[in-house]
């Protein structure tokens, strides 16, 4: 919860409309993950992988431990290329800051399983969520390191933004965050009340991430700093 989605049938039923109707061979979901629900998911690659349908697409996903080498390779066989994982953060400290519902170690795991399973991995970097520390930062540039071979590209790199309703907006005094009175810069320029996080420590962190990913010949799509 509150997680919303449309049945397996639902959505096959809309893949072949567009398929029979306008010849499409390549789709990309725009959802904010694909794999909400599992089960839905599995049904929805056996419909495909038992039609005459022979599509190829690419979804965002969570990093999730039901995520096993066997419901990606199903995924693979029916047509998914890519999967941009919502990562942000390969530090336990973060990724409870964040609220994520997934730990460090199960993100190496399934990235290697998508490598493995012959779909492309694309994940997003977040820099400078509040309560973030330097030690923070080597670990996800470690695991970046580490597992260098199968990330086929960065999607995306940004420092910390605090965009308006989100929770870090509605929440600032509990995580220690003060933010501009500027609306062309609130959403950047925030600070912690500690002086520990500022814009500027945000943007040299990205840039160090930025210099990691020249160093490892790794390109990304987008930078938001």
């Amino acid at each position: 919860r509150p997680y919303r989605y449309r049945t397996a049938w639902h959505i096959f039923d809309e893949i072949r409309h567009h398929v029979e109707k306008y010849n499409i061979q390549v789709f990309s979901f725009k959802d904010l993950l694909c794999n909400g629900n599992v089960q839905q998911l599995e049904v929805l690659c056996d419909l495909i992988i038992n039609s005459d349908l022979h599509i190829h697409w690419d979804s965002q996903a969570i990093s999730r431990n039901e995520m096993t080498y066997e419901i990606l390779v199903k995924m693979k066989q029916a047509g998914c290329s890519t999967l941009i994982y919502g990562i942000e953060s390969f530090s336990d400290n973060v990724l409870k800051q964040m609220k994520k519902l997934f730990d460090a170690a199960t993100c190496e795991r399934v990235i290697r399983d998508t490598y493995r399973a012959g779909i492309a991995v694309f994940f997003n970097i977040i820099v400078g969520f509040p309560g973030e520390t330097e030690a923070d930062l080597e670990e996800t540039m470690n695991a970046i390191r580490r597992n260098r071979e199968y990330i086929t590209q960065i999607g995306a790199v940004s420092t910390c933004l605090v965009n308006g309703n989100s929770e870090l907006d509605n929440k600032a005094e509990h995580y220690g965050i003060v933010l501009s009175d500027d609306p062309q810069t609130r959403a950047k320029k925030w600070w912690s009340k500690d002086g520990s996080n500022t814009y500027e420590i945000r943007r040299a962190r990205a840039e160090k991430v930025l210099a990691l990913l020249q160093e490892l010949h790794l390109t990304y799509a987008t930078v938001t700093m």
